[in-house]
This record gives C-alpha cells, sequence and structure tokens, in this order.
C-alpha cells in the first residue's frame, strides 16, 4: 500500500499544484480508531458498544426519540455531558445528575417537583439570616432584665420577657445598628414591647370631619354593597405614599372621580314639531293645511320644478328629485327654525297663490 501509493501519485502526477495531494504517498496508512466501547445496562440486559455514539443511538430508542435530527441532537448533548465529566449513565439520561454540589438538596427538590436553583437559592437566604443571627449572638450581650447591671444571652433575655425566640430576632435586627447607642432600659423595652405597624391615614369628609384610622378600620367603616371591605383596602393601597384628600375620597366610594377629559352628554334630537307644529298657510280668508313638513315639502317642490325661476331654488341639481328635496328641505328647515311660518315660507319662494288654488 506504501509503494502503490507513491508510485501512482508519481505516474499521475497528482502532486500539488497539479494535483490534490500534498505528500509525496507512504507515509501514513491511517491511524487506530478513536472510539472507545462501552457497556452499559438497558432495559435490563448488559450490552457491549463498539463507541459512545453507538451507545447513545440505543439510548435514544429507549426513551423514545424518533427522526434523524432528535437522535443527532440526543448523541450530540450526550458527547458534551460526557466531556463535561458525567457519568455513562447520566450523559445517556439513564440516571439522574448529581452534580456533587449538594447532592440532598438535589434530590429533595426533584422529588418535591421543584427547580435545584430554587432550592439552593432558598437554602442560601436560610443559612445567610442564620449567620446574622448568631453573629449577633456571638459579639451581643443583652441586659439582663431582673439586674440591668449584667448581661445575658439574647435567648435566655427572651424567655425572662416572654417573647418567641423568632419575633426575639426580629426586633432586635431592628436595632442591630444602633445597640450601642440605646440604654439598657430602651433595648428590653423595644423587645418586649408589640411594635405599632399601623400607618393612619387622615381624611376630610365632605361635611368637614377630619378622620384619622387605619386603613382596615376606614375599609371597614366604610364598605358597602358593591364596595367591600377587601375592595377598599386594594384602593388605598394602590394610592402610594402621598395621595390627595380627593383619591382617597375616591377610593372610599364617597365621591365620584373628577374627569380628566371633558364629558360629552349627548342631548336629543328636537322635533320639528317644536319649531312648527302647525303646517296650514293663510291668505286673507283662503287657506291650506298640510298633515306635515314632508307634505308641505311635496307641494312646494311640485310648484317650483314647473317654472324657470322656481327650479332655480331647488338647488344645482334641480333634475334630481332626491337632491332638489334634499336642498328645498334645508331651507325649510332654517326657515322654521328662525320662528318663520309656512306661510312666510311659501311667500319667499313665491308660490303661496298658487298652493292656495291647488
Amino acid at each position: 500500500m506504501r509503494e502503490g501509493e507513491a508510485d501512482w501519485i508519481n505516474q499521475l502526477g497528482t502532486m500539488a499544484p497539479t494535483g490534490y495531494n500534498l505528500m509525496r504517498g507512504g507515509s501514513s496508512v491511517g491511524s487506530i480508531s478513536n472510539a472507545k466501547p462501552c457497556t452499559i445496562f438497558i432495559n435490563g440486559i448488559l450490552q457491549n458498544f463498539v463507541s459512545f455514539t453507538e451507545a447513545a443511538k440505543a439510548a435514544a430508542m429507549v426513551h423514545g426519540i424518533t427522526g434523524n435530527d432528535q437522535v443527532q441532537r440526543f448523541i450530540g448533548t450526550a458527547h458534551v455531558r460526557r466531556r463535561n465529566n458525567w457519568t455513562l449513565g447520566e450523559a445517556l439520561g439513564f440516571e439522574p445528575r448529581e452534580d456533587g454540589r449538594s447532592t440532598e438538596i438535589s434530590r429533595t427538590a426533584r422529588k418535591a417537583g421543584e427547580l435545584v436553583d430554587t432550592a439552593r437559592s432558598r437554602e442560601h437566604r436560610r443559612k445567610l439570616r442564620s449567620e446574622r443571627c448568631d453573629a449577633i449572638y456571638r459579639t451581643k450581650a443583652l441586659p439582663d432584665p431582673n439586674d440591668n447591671s449584667s448581661t445575658l444571652p439574647p435567648k435566655e433575655v427572651f424567655k425572662i420577657l416572654c417573647v418567641s425566640e423568632s419575633t426575639g430576632r426580629h426586633r432586635l435586627r431592628q436595632i442591630e445598628s444602633k445597640l450601642h447607642k440605646m440604654s439598657p432600659a430602651q433595648i428590653l423595652s423595644h423587645i418586649s414591647n408589640k411594635q405599632d405597624r399601623t400607618k393612619p391615614v387622615s381624611v376630610v369628609m365632605p361635611d368637614g370631619r377630619v378622620i384619622t384610622k387605619s386603613v382596615n378600620e376606614l375599609a371597614r367603616c366604610h364598605e358597602k354593597d358593591g364596595l367591600g371591605y377587601s375592595a377598599i383596602k386594594a384602593r388605598l393601597r394602590k394610592l402610594g405614599p402621598s395621595p390627595t384628600n380627593e383619591d382617597i375620597l375616591v377610593a372610599l366610594g364617597i365621591c365620584h372621580p373628577t374627569a380628566k377629559v371633558p364629558r360629552v352628554i349627548p342631548l336629543a334630537a328636537v322635533s320639528r314639531k317644536k319649531h312648527c307644529s302647525d303646517w296650514t298657510i293663510h291668505e286673507g280668508e283662503r287657506s291650506r293645511p298640510f298633515c306635515n313638513q314632508a307634505a308641505f315639502l311635496d307641494a312646494c317642490y311640485q310648484k317650483l320644478r314647473q317654472s324657470h325661476e322656481g327650479r332655480q331654488l331647488l338647488g344645482r341639481s334641480p333634475d334630481d328629485e332626491h337632491k332638489a328635496k334634499r336642498s328645498l328641505q334645508a331651507r325649510i328647515s332654517r326657515g322654521t327654525r328662525s320662528g318663520k311660518s309656512p306661510t312666510n315660507l311659501a311667500n319667499e319662494l313665491g308660490i303661496l297663490l298658487d298652493l292656495l288654488q291647488s
């Protein structure tokens, strides 16, 4: 093989630049394959594979992964896991991954259906709180309630004051930075006394009364049908740190909010009968009644279209009956709104005598 490769390269002249061969030939006939055989239990049977890739293909079939793209993606992921020092079973998805940091937390989180990072974060916060409290306990000694000249560990002080340990820790953290400035009596008073966490709200009522109560008390006093206790509390909390008096009254349901945009108040259409209720024309002793404006309009249109002068009063399209009547109706409506009677309108149109004679 070595001799034949060199001979054929020489005979055919395939050395660069006239060909693609970069070497004279015969110097390499390949190397040992880098595939590593592996053995693993699959479906309860110990199976041998010539390479990790073949094992990954079999694992993909066990996991129900079909399709060439999905299988290739699974094989690639398995190779990356092996390079990151995952065990053979972990890389192929047959064993849960144990990262070596806190396996008990990982197992507990997976069993509870929780993210491992969430469990670790919660555990980390718990440790920080514990270390902080321990630091206070190690470095601080509280005054003895029975003898202020001596000191005791915080736990013993909590017992003497009949305060639970969690409550005592919380109250002690509140004054941690200023313990050195406080007197023994002030420290013990802060730990033993219940903290007032209510935030009073002052509001001026429409009748001038000033009421100062907590959010819960205001909600309880002003709850009503359609606006319950919880709804009022939610409204008051949304107002922010410095609400106006009007905002508080609106939240309590006592008054309505001022509209920022002017309201559009629709007006009812004014009936034409309010402008003209009697469609009767008069001239001396003669008169002619019309039942409504439509009848008066139709009669005027018929008379105007019979003369050249009258057709000029029917607008730009006197031959179009629809447009001509619309133009004439606009003229009649403007006249009635200005207080003109049907007789005056017919006289202005020059057809009063014609209407009376017909």
